[in-house]
């Protein structure tokens, strides 16, 4: 297992919340790719190496992402074919429909922050977001994974990822092999520890047994 660390949140959410104008917040909006474009170089590096690896079978890779981090290995998985199948947890796509659904309070404080100093609307709002992020976007490349080869985890009251981004996922992914829990996102991720018996981690094991 290797192990792709960021100490640091890729999207600068307070400072969106608190941008004064469109460009300081459209600023921040490509320092999040630029970081989007970092992880996924890391993950490219890591594969380069493990392709050196002498005790390692390159035909049998597979990766794992949680939340944005499955955002992460969505578009990982889809742009390079040394990745042979993907566990996403608690992810999603679409990141216009985040931006503009999600629930999640820092979300809604970044809404609230483009009405009132920005005034656009929701449609020029999306079309904004979806300029900014069409490089990276999940929903595209995830087209290029085979359904068979992933599996996804979502929450069924998952109010950070709205609904309309993991529909997105599921379709954009062909209807793959999905385990959906009902609880929010926070609470779903029990699920990857011993207070939620391990469920998670044993599911993926499972899975990359059968398809790596």
């Amino acid at each position: 297992v290797v192990l792709l660390f960021d100490p640091g949140d890729l999207f600068e959410w307070e400072f969106l919340a608190q941008a004064k104008n469109r460009k300081t917040f459209f600023d921040s909006i490509r320092r999040t790719t630029k970081k989007f474009s970092d992880a996924l170089n890391g993950v490219g590096l890591i594969l380069t190496w493990l392709g050196k690896e002498s005790d390692v079978d390159s035909r049998r890779i597979g990766i794992v992402g949680l939340s944005v981090g499955a955002m992460v290995a969505t578009v990982a998985a889809g742009a390079d074919q040394r990745i042979s199948a993907a566990a996403l947890i608690m992810g999603g796509a679409r990141f216009d429909e985040i931006f503009l659904k999600s629930e999640a309070e820092f979300i809604r404080n970044v809404r609230k922050n483009v009405i009132l100093k920005f005034i656009l609307s929701s449609d020029e709002f999306l079309e904004k977001i979806r300029e900014e992020f069409r490089d990276i976007e999940p929903a595209f490349w995830a087209q290029n994974i085979h359904s068979r080869k992933v599996i996804i985890f979502q929450a069924a009251d998952d109010r950070f990822i709205p609904a309309s981004s993991r529909r997105g996922l599921y379709c954009a992914l062909r209807a793959p092999e999905t385990v959906i829990f009902l609880h929010d996102h926070k609470v779903s991720f029990l699920s990857t520890i011993v207070a939620g018996l391990n469920y998670t981690p044993w599911k993926i094991r499972e899975f990359f047994r059968k398809e790596l």
